[in-house]
């Protein structure tokens, strides 16, 4: 969309270590600012986690789209209660094979199995990329709780 001129990035700044507090830090101050913000990206749900913060005192969670990665705990409760629209999910079952047939690869001193490879800068680094899910409210229990990643408990703190 932003190749073809239907979103604007308006605000990319880098968080070191993924940090939920520097990821705070770095959206209120773009609000505070009084800059708008239509949508936000987040790489992961940690820093999720601080946006999520500083939306909620610019009044703005629930009223924007939220994303992020990995479909941790509170990530899934925020889409239940309406402050995060999406996040992404890699089956751990698959993450953890493929994890397992590398190292093990590694001790044959074999190479591990890959399926693409990723630029990092500097050089293309043989990968083994899966096919993200992505969870939203209406799919938590045929995705993260069906696979065993979360419970019922864990997402609506019930059996």
């Amino acid at each position: 969309l932003v190749d073809a001129g239907k979103a604007k990035i308006v605000f990319d700044k880098y968080t070191n270590n993924w940090d939920p507090d520097i990821a705070y830090t770095n959206v209120k101050n773009f609000l505070d600012a009084g800059n708008h913000v239509d949508a936000i990206i987040s790489a992961n749900d940690g820093m999720a986690t601080g946006i999520a913060s500083a939306l909620t005192q610019a009044n703005l969670i629930g009223k924007i789209p939220l994303s992020g990665q990995d479909a941790d705990v509170a990530a899934v409760q925020r889409l239940v209660a309406g402050t995060q629209t999406v996040t992404v999910y890699k089956p751990i079952n698959v993450e953890a094979y493929y994890a397992i047939l590398a190292a093990y690869s590694l001790t044959k001193n074999l190479p591990p199995p890959t399926n693409a490879t990723v630029n990092n800068g500097q050089t293309n680094v043989p990968s083994y990329l899966l096919n993200p899910t992505a969870v939203t409210k209406n799919n938590i229990g045929s995705t993260v709780i069906k696979d065993g990643f979360l419970t019922t408990q864990d997402v609506y703190g019930k059996h």
